[in-house]
């Protein structure tokens, strides 16, 4: 890992020193391969942990490699060209993983793995888990029976969750990708068939309600996590199953993303809409890195950046989305509570300027890999009910990491969540008698 931080180190100067070009761009872009290949084969725990996001620089970045041969972002009404968005936020993404990385070898160098645990609790919580997921799939399907899809509608998921199916259903489906994490311990733990269909039942019952991509990857990414970190040494990057599994679930998200779009705008303008998808994925690296400069003030640092400010259009993603987007169409997505994607890390090169954001990415990344590292211990011990707080602040972390949600290190829920998990983690694994197995 400190061979690749050199290269790119050197990559990171390159982008300060030399005008942008394809080359390095391509460059930048293979290095990543080679980066993400390497955190698979190597650091498979954290690779799992940081899944989402690593998919996800890894599309945006080959998105916004194409973009900037030349392209048009629908919703910014924006024309794309050169300009080396690409290397320079490849560039922080490896550095944010990079601290991420450091965290977590910290945690895993300086902690032990076993700890004593409450077993009456965590019974009950294994207990319970299955019968919550149970209860949260039967109300999505009494949804789509009562409400239809949105695809019955020709309308998309925000419209559907506003003006048509009651709100509550929309929390229900996001509680359930949540759960699919522990649903995804219990089968590490036990490998039943049952288990493996309330999943599976899952999955159906968020595309019944509307879901394409994000919802279904999320579940199904919370669902292997586990079992490849506690059996880290059964996975393969390069097996050809998992070579062929990976394709397979391209193909069938891709189906179930098209057909989407074909219920909305029809068959005829699906493949544009489809197209035009993938290109938006990079629209906020593009379009931000654009209108950055240097270090913005200390106040709209505070004010923006952490979140200090009191209305959403102020702070993270809506806040740069106001700076990149024409007015009357923002207030279109910001009425609607529709927001672009991957604001990160594109939001430090706009808040702190490109030749800073190092200073600022790497503090970030070890902070999340110290949890990371707590969050192992956890998986490793089946200690189901702080694993409930930890899915949660997973969840928070992969926003921050994707999303620019850099404000939540200033909002008091995810602060405790994230001091109750430290102190519980930290009071069991020193504690002398590490072998021995309380009972409440």
């Amino acid at each position: 890992m400190n061979v690749l931080a050199i290269f790119w180190f050197i990559v990171y100067v390159l982008n300060a020193l030399v005008p942008p070009s394809l080359t390095l761009n391509a460059f930048s872009y293979i290095l990543w391969l080679v980066t993400t290949v390497y955190l698979f084969k190597k650091q498979v725990q954290i690779s799992f942990f940081n899944f989402m996001v690593i998919f996800a620089y890894t599309t945006t970045g080959l998105s916004c490699m194409v973009a900037e041969y030349g392209s048009y972002f629908v919703e910014t009404q924006t024309l794309s060209f050169l300009t080396g968005a690409t290397s320079r936020n490849l560039s922080l993404s490896f550095f944010l993983l990079y601290g991420v990385y450091g965290g977590f070898s910290f945690i895993r160098s300086y902690l032990p793995t076993t700890y004593p645990t409450i077993t009456t609790l965590n019974r009950v919580v294994g207990g319970v888990v299955p019968l919550l997921a149970i209860f949260l799939i039967a109300g999505l399907f009494y949804i789509n029976l009562r409400y239809g899809s949105p695809n019955d509608y020709n309308v998309d998921r925000f419209y559907y969750w506003k003006n048509i199916a009651p709100a509550w259903g929309d929390y229900l489906k996001f509680n359930l990708v949540q759960l699919s994490f522990l649903l995804g311990m219990l089968y590490a733990a036990r490998p039943l068939k049952w288990l493996l269909l309330i999943f599976i039942l899952s999955l159906v019952a968020q595309v019944l309600v509307g879901e394409k991509f994000t919802g279904i990857f999320s579940a199904i990414v919370f669902f292997i996590t586990p079992y490849f970190v506690i059996h880290s040494d059964k996975f393969k990057i390069l097996s050809l199953r998992n070579i062929f599994i990976c394709i397979v679930v391209i193909v069938l998200f891709s189906i179930v993303i098209y057909s989407s779009y074909a219920a909305i705008v029809g068959q005829r303008n699906a493949t544009e809409s489809f197209v035009s998808r993938i290109i938006l994925q990079s629209q906020m690296w593009w379009a931000v890195d654009n209108i950055s400069g240097g270090s913005k003030s200390i106040a709209e640092i505070a004010y923006s950046f952490f979140g200090t400010a009191n209305e959403d259009r102020y702070k993270g993603i809506f806040y740069l989305m106001s700076n990149i987007t024409p007015p009357n169409i923002f207030e279109g997505y910001y009425d609607k509570g529709i927001n672009f994607t991957m604001a990160s890390p594109v939001n430090f090169i706009y808040f702190f300027g490109y030749n800073l954001s190092l200073l600022m990415v790497i503090p970030v990344g070890v902070f999340c890999g110290i949890m990371y590292g707590m969050f192992r211990i956890a998986v490793i011990n089946y200690d189901y009910w702080i694993i409930l707080l930890f899915v949660k602040i997973h969840y928070t972390i992969v926003r921050i990491l994707t999303m620019g949600e850099s404000y939540a290190f200033t909002d008091p829920k995810f602060l405790l969540l994230c001091f109750v998990a430290l102190l519980y983690s930290l009071f069991v694994c020193l504690m002398k008698r590490r072998e021995k197995v309380y009972a409440l």
